[in-house]
């Protein structure tokens, strides 16, 4: 009793200096970021290549956030690592030894049942609570963010090719099975929001099985996958905006996982499956799945002190290579292979140059201002959100390595290193664009490192104090949940359960707001809209009517829902002319408007919807803004509130 009385308070010391290092290098982080003088060659580089934004426009140098990020990472894992190495060679100078047993304390397994019932419960509530459940998206999200993806199937079930054809950010598995669906159950709004409920119900397994998976302490496991639930629903409704994204890269994570656990190389297989699977959904996911598991990998043969069999690399290679070389092929064969590889390198470059930038959350400069009273306490949500998941991998990265240099490391270890080196990679996207969209995306590894962190008292000493645990762990948990919730996803998460779950006698047909309405068309039909949407759906349908079937129509802003509204294709590459991010880009858009395949009218949207953070199209995207303004008039017999209608001027077309 005596000498696990000592061990608890050596422990209890040891802790204290690893959260003093922590700490420190948190410290000198960000002491550094005021200190570190900030280049603008990066905004000099992306105002030569016409790039705009809200950061180049007050040369704010977006580029130097990957730095920042990089040097907090750093600092903050190496100062705790120092600390720790004083404490365990200094403070204690071997005179202390640990306790026989510590090893990882388990409950019994969870019931085999029990994931049934878990995966039964997740597909409920995303189907219940989010499939039908349409009111509460805005217009934009709506005409913009799911009327690209309707714009490229719509697209491809004419016969086009992605990439060639169409410039798409996203992988083909998010675009060709939507068209596929479509060319089944027809093209509507119900048969797109279908494709984004199967993907976050393949979402809600991955969520409601792999935490039972990999913590065998049952209420853990539940907390986190309650957390993650909560966390991404109510759903989005357009297939980028799904967790799939992330999740399937977990789910790669978790087969390399259960293969150094069971040893059984068709894991092997099946994880490069998956992995290749990532890659085609997730371009930016699945690189931070091979970057991660190459570096994992590189660690396991540092640490076994031998070479990885090439059989192990083998089969992970040929799983990866059998799920994407049907693409690589088709591509090839229809000249869309480059410009896909293109969407790999070249795009996040103009990202990390800036372009569709905001500023990152400044933490600091927030507390500072909410101490000054200048600042409601609510305004620190989303900084606070941005910042945690850094720090929880920098944590679960540093008690990890610590166990390893103890001899204490177990396998599951093995899974929560990999989560977090993942994690590092795929806050990137973060960096490139800084807003709740961005982040909600990268938040699902963090919430693995924060369970990671909530299993830390339990496997200290044979008989660890539960009170003391199980406050750590309702805090670990607690404090992420409601930061997060409260940054901006706290509405929507009061919705779901005050609406839908909690009257039952909905059953699968929530309560819609009589503002929201339904416009009859077959794209349409069951489909409730906000009010600005829904007129404007009556427009489209109504322009649709005096069109001719040769009329070519292009749309000017951030609306790619016209073209599927009104079954007509882009004559250009870009369904968003802002994408068109280089002046090079405009360009080619230009120079496809005024060739033989020059549209008969121009459709624009006049509001606030189609600028990128305000910035107005002129500034955006000029060359094409002048080119419509030169050949184009506004034509008069077409009075609708919804959006504008163009038709050519008399004479020749000129490109600028």
């Amino acid at each position: 009793m005596q000498s696990e009385r000592k061990y608890e308070r050596y422990h209890f010391v040891e802790l204290i200096f690893i959260f003093a290092g922590l700490s420190s290098g948190m410290a000198f982080s960000f002491y550094m970021m005021k200190v570190w003088p900030a280049s603008l060659n990066a905004v000099e580089k992306a105002r030569e290549l016409g790039i705009v934004s809200i950061t180049i426009l007050t040369n704010y140098p977006k580029q130097v956030e990957v730095a920042y990020y990089l040097l907090f990472l750093t600092f903050t894992f190496l100062m705790g690592f120092l600390f720790w190495t004083i404490y365990r060679y200094i403070i204690t100078k071997g005179n202390w030894t640990e306790s026989d047993d510590h090893s990882f304390n388990e409950s019994r397994s969870f019931p085999r049942w029990l994931y049934l019932v878990s995966a039964l419960i997740a597909l409920y509530l995303v189907y219940y609570a989010s499939f039908f459940s349409t009111y509460w998206i805005s217009e934009w999200y709506l005409l913009g963010e799911q009327g690209e993806n309707l714009a490229w199937a719509r697209r491809l079930m004419n016969g086009g090719v992605l990439y060639r054809d169409s410039f798409c950010l996203y992988g083909p598995l998010m675009q060709y099975p939507l068209a596929f669906l479509m060319d089944i159950l027809g093209p509507s709004l119900y048969t797109a929001r279908l494709y984004a409920w199967i993907t976050y119900a393949l979402s809600a397994v991955i969520i409601a099985t792999v935490p039972f998976a990999v913590i065998k302490r049952p209420l853990n496991a539940a907390m986190l996958a309650l957390m993650m639930l909560a966390f991404y629903f109510p759903v989005k409704l357009s297939v980028n905006a799904t967790p799939l994204r992330i999740y399937l890269g977990i789910l790669s994570l978790y087969l390399i996982f259960m293969y150094y656990d069971k040893k059984d190389l068709k894991l092997l297989l099946l994880a490069g499956l998956v992995s290749g699977f990532t890659f085609a959904y997730s371009q930016e996911n699945g690189l931070a799945v091979l970057m991660t598991v190459s570096f994992f990998f590189f660690m396991a043969c540092v640490v076994r002190r031998d070479l990885l069999r090439l059989k192990e690399a083998g089969l992970f290679i040929i799983g990866f290579g059998v799920a994407v070389s049907p693409f690589v092929v088709y591509f090839s064969a229809n000249d869309a292979l480059i410009p896909f590889l293109k969407t790999l390198y070249v795009y996040p470059r103009y990202v990390m140059l800036g372009y569709a930038a905001v500023p990152a959350p400044d933490i600091i400069a927030r507390i500072t201002a909410y101490l000054a009273g200048e600042l409601p306490l609510a305004k620190l949500a989303f900084p606070t959100a941005f910042v945690l998941p850094p720090i929880a991998y920098a944590l679960s990265l540093l008690f990890i390595v610590i166990e390893l240099l103890k001899g204490r490391m177990k396998s599951r270890d093995l899974f929560f290193f990999m989560i977090a080196i993942y994690g590092v990679i795929t806050f990137r996207s973060a960096l490139g664009r800084s807003d709740g969209f961005h982040l909600l995306q990268v938040w699902g590894p963090a919430f693995f490192s924060f369970a990671y962190l909530s299993l830390l008292p339990f496997r200290e000493g044979k008989r660890p104090q539960r009170i003391k645990a199980t406050i750590f762990f309702i805090i670990t948990f607690t404090i992420p949940l409601l930061i997060v919730l409260g940054s901006f996803n706290a509405k929507p998460f009061k919705q779901m359960f005050a609406v839908n779950l909690l009257d039952f006698s909905q059953k699968f047909s929530p309560k819609v707001p009589a503002r929201f309405k339904e416009v009859k068309s077959p794209e349409t039909e069951g489909i409730y809209m906000p009010p600005g949407a829904a007129r404007t759906t009556r427009e489209l349908l109504d322009f649709k009517k005096k069109l001719k079937l040769a009329d070519r129509v292009y749309v000017f802003g951030n609306t790619p829902y016209f073209y599927f509204m009104l079954d007509k294709l882009n004559p250009v590459r870009y369904d968003y002319p802002y994408w068109a991010v280089t002046t090079a880009m405009q360009q080619e858009i230009v120079d496809g408007l005024a060739d033989k395949a020059r549209p008969d009218y121009i459709l624009y949207k006049l509001d606030r919807i189609d600028m990128i953070d305000g910035v107005e199209p002129h500034m955006q995207v000029p060359l094409i803004y002048r080119f419509i303004k030169e050949n184009y008039r506004r034509d008069s017999r077409f009075n609708y509130k919804g959006f504008t209608v163009y038709r050519p001027k008399r004479g020749r077309f000129e490109a600028n």
